[in-house]
């Protein structure tokens, strides 16, 4: 049986992040590497780079899926599930292995780093570069237009590089995490077709609830960079409103339902 790339989104990508990540590893450019493609980022405007990064970040990413709720209810559930094992093994690895970021290994006036956290511990793996390739994974999944695997995939792919342009992530960190995310991607896909809770009138509620709360918390989250405050602000209420009215629509038809 021929094995689509909508069976397996971005199935080729795998071998190629860990042979990159082997020859990383064991030539021992880890550090070099990240120096000079840090500085390659120095021709692009900061802002550039910071909201690159930005589009990695889960919360604006998970609120913002609230858009698909009525017409990919299914991939709504297949975000949650990533979410979910995205945050226990991103942040399982992190504790495990305990790296040290750019900032806590080279001094600050030899790189460019961006934004106001200074983030110097838990480096493996990058959790941006994960959340960029399980949506990319999930929206060629479910989201139909022209070209939008390839699209999807530079854009993950750009999201990726932009943790080395903002001095927070090595090389070996985002290799991992993207390798991550395509994977979570597929355990996450394999679930959501399996289960109907998530796709089910109030798992759908829930599932929206939580994403009004997070477009809450969202309208005070810059995400380091303080200039996107307003971004996630206009997010935030956006997603926010949209969410309330959701429920209020589903809330209502099911009341009509059930007194008719």
């Amino acid at each position: 049986m021929t094995i689509k790339h909508t069976d397996y989104p971005y199935l080729y990508l795998i071998p190629v992040f860990l042979v990159l990540a082997l020859l990383v590893l064991f030539s021992d450019i880890n550090k070099s590497l990240f120096l000079s493609l840090n500085q390659l980022g120095g021709y692009l405007p900061h802002q550039f780079w910071s909201l690159i990064t930005y589009c990695g970040d889960a919360l604006p990413v998970f609120v913002l899926c609230v858009f698909f709720v009525k017409k990919y209810p299914q991939l709504l559930w297949a975000v949650l599930l990533s979410l979910l094992i995205g945050t226990l093994i991103s942040q399982g690895l992190k504790a495990f292995f305990n790296t040290l970021r750019p900032l806590g290994e080279l001094p600050a006036d030899t790189f460019i780093f961006m934004g106001v956290i200074e983030l110097k511990l838990l480096s493996f793996p990058s959790g941006h570069s994960m959340t960029a390739f399980v949506l990319a994974t999930l929206l060629t999944s479910f989201v139909r237009f022209p070209y939008a695997h390839q699209i999807l995939g530079i854009l993950a792919g750009l999201i990726t590089i932009s943790r080395i342009m903002v001095g927070a992530h090595w090389p070996l960190d985002i290799l991992a995490g993207a390798t991550l995310g395509i994977l979570i991607g597929w355990l996450a896909l394999f679930i959501a077709r399996r289960t109907d809770w998530g796709i089910s009138s109030w798992g759908l509620r829930i599932i929206v609830l939580i994403q009004v709360i997070a477009a809450y918390n969202l309208t005070s989250h810059d995400a380091g960079f303080p200039f996107l405050l307003p971004l996630s602000q206009l997010i935030g209420f956006a997603t926010g409103i949209y969410g309330l009215i959701y429920l209020a629509q589903s809330f209502t038809s099911s009341y009509k339902k059930n007194a008719a």
